[in-house]
């Protein structure tokens, strides 16, 4: 998982750097801009901004995934093909 990140991080960097100045109209500028005041060069602060923006994306999106999988109810899953793993122990499947 952290490893796609990377790359997409660094291959985004490129794309920021060189075609808009690091700069894309984001929020993540912000960070960007801090990097830049603390004397860090423009490749530095745009591949540290997105491999840290990247980073706490992809955590995210993973914690709001897995909690909808876990509110999805037993009886949905068991009819899955791979819902077997996410059942609850020891619960009733009702239907």
């Amino acid at each position: 998982m952290y490893t796609i990140n990377n790359c997409i991080s660094i291959h985004g960097s490129y794309r920021y750097s060189f075609k808009f100045g690091g700069v894309t109209g984001a929020g993540t500028d912000l960070i960007t801009a801090t990097f830049l005041a603390t004397g860090k060069e423009l490749w530095n602060s745009v591949v540290s901004t997105n491999l840290i923006s990247g980073s706490i994306n992809t955590i995210l999106n993973f914690g709001i995934s897995w909690l909808i999988i876990r509110r999805v109810p037993d009886r949905f899953l068991i009819k899955l093909n791979y819902g077997e793993p996410y059942i609850k122990k020891g619960g009733n499947v009702n239907g």
